[in-house]
């Protein structure tokens, strides 16, 4: 093997043997049968066809991913990352609130969930092993979401809707919020998509999609995903290197909904600034209060995970079993400090995941040929995850699948960024940034 100085460029068809062994060994099936599960998460065909219920089609597609995966990889199941231990501990957290529970019926069910969700999270960190396999799975993530956005839009624009339009899937996209939150995070992906992809036809498709993520929030009307959007757009702005794309597809995207968008959809978010005088506004803050007054009440352990609606009616004498409009204060008044330092936790750890990893791979940018694509995946993922922080800083979703998605994909980011640093340095490519870290 040659050594010495490698420039990206002067790369050639004969050098394939350079690519990360898994690109080529490791068989797309796993993959596949991932990417199956999370439409049966995401989209629900189970809501439209209520006689698939009976076949139970998410357990039915997750039990066939851990079987392809088990046939192909060789399955060697591992927590990489602190994320992971993080996420772990919060599960335990929030089974020990059930001892403390204002509704254990809720919790516990609550508890399924939590347990689910993190089954997914470690068979996404062990069975994503290439830059291709993520990249198959955060298509499948976008194109769900597009789904919704669709259907958003349609009734939006044709006032099929009551108050304010709702998702055409009961659960995690049945409220407009949580709807709008999934929308904003899809974004910096499908962005990270579009500039990672060859040919205009595949970057044209992937572009109408984000101007469907775009319109899909305005018809939402969510206010938290109106600022999430700004803030993520932002923070992505800022970290991304092709800034002159990410202006010119800004525009467009924000172009292209100002007309189609009808007359009145942006009055709703030009209230914000008048939030004291907001109804909605101040019964949130009410909502807020009376969340840290639980928390106060229950510090450790609070007042058992998805119990806080009935708590209220005790400790406010609330009866309308409203959520808390706050994750963080959600956290804090369900499971008290050990829940809220290990969601906080998890999800800081995720960041400092990202952060480190687009320090490892910057070095290699000139000099490996994954290195800039991978880069740019971590920038989306830094983004995306902002951008859930921020909407959930307005809504009730602590306990969220799109939430572990996330950190998975992180911690798949920084495996990725080790193999990546990994492999060049085995090929003694030799980069001025090496020696300096020595």
């Amino acid at each position: 093997m040659t050594t010495g100085r490698i420039h990206v460029d002067d790369l050639e068809v004969e050098d394939s043997h350079m690519e990360m062994p898994d690109e080529v060994r490791v068989s797309l099936w796993p993959v596949r049968s991932a990417c199956l599960f999370l439409f049966v998460l995401l989209v629900r065909p189970s809501d439209f066809v209520p006689s698939l219920e009976v076949f139970h089609p998410a357990l039915l597609t997750f039990i066939l991913a851990l079987f392809t995966w088990s046939q192909v990889a060789a399955p060697r199941m591992r927590l990489y990352h602190k994320t992971t231990q993080y996420a772990l501990a919060f599960l335990a957290v929030c089974v020990l609130s059930l001892l403390v529970s204002y509704w254990r019926s809720a919790t516990l069910e609550q508890v399924v969930s939590n347990a689910k969700q993190f089954a997914l999270f470690v068979f996404l960190i062990n069975c994503i092993r290439s830059i291709r396999d993520t990249r198959y799975i955060l298509l499948t993530i976008t194109c769900c979401m597009s789904v919704h956005a669709v259907s958003v839009i349609r009734d939006f624009l044709t006032g099929n809707y009551r108050q304010r339009v709702e998702g055409m899937a009961d659960g995690m996209f049945g409220d407009p919020n949580d709807l709008a939150l999934a929308f904003v995070i899809s974004i910096p992906i499908v962005y990270w998509l579009i500039l990672s992809s060859q040919g205009w036809i595949v970057r044209g498709l992937l572009s109408l999609l984000l101007l469907l993520l775009g319109g899909g929030i305005i018809g939402t009307q969510s206010r938290g995903g109106f600022l999430g959007l700004m803030l993520m757009s932002a923070l992505l702005f800022k970290v991304t290197r092709h800034k002159g794309k990410a202006l010119l597809l800004g525009a467009i995207a924000a172009g292209a909904v100002l007309v189609i968008a009808p007359p009145g959809a942006f009055q709703r978010f030009q209230e914000i600034p008048q939030y004291k005088q907001d109804a909605s506004a101040n019964q949130r803050l009410y909502l807020m209060k009376s969340g840290l007054k639980m928390f106060a009440r229950h510090p450790i352990l609070g007042v058992g995970a998805n119990a806080s609606g009935v708590a209220l009616q005790h400790i406010a004498g609330d009866n309308t079993h409203r959520a808390i409009h706050n994750s963080i204060i959600q956290v804090a008044a369900e499971l008290g400090i050990l829940g809220l330092f290990t969601w906080l936790g998890m999800i800081a750890h995720g960041f400092v995941a990202l952060r480190d990893s687009r320090r490892r791979v910057q070095p290699w940018l000139l000099y490996h040929p994954d290195a800039s694509t991978l880069l740019g995946l971590l920038e989306a993922l830094q983004s995306a995850l902002m951008g859930f922080m921020v909407c959930a800083f307005f809504l009730t979703r602590a306990y969220d699948w799109l939430l572990m998605i996330l950190l998975a994909l992180a911690v798949v980011g920084w495996k990725l960024a080790g193999d990546l640093e990994a492999t060049a340095e085995d090929m003694s490519w030799d980069v001025p940034a090496r020696e300096s870290r020595q």
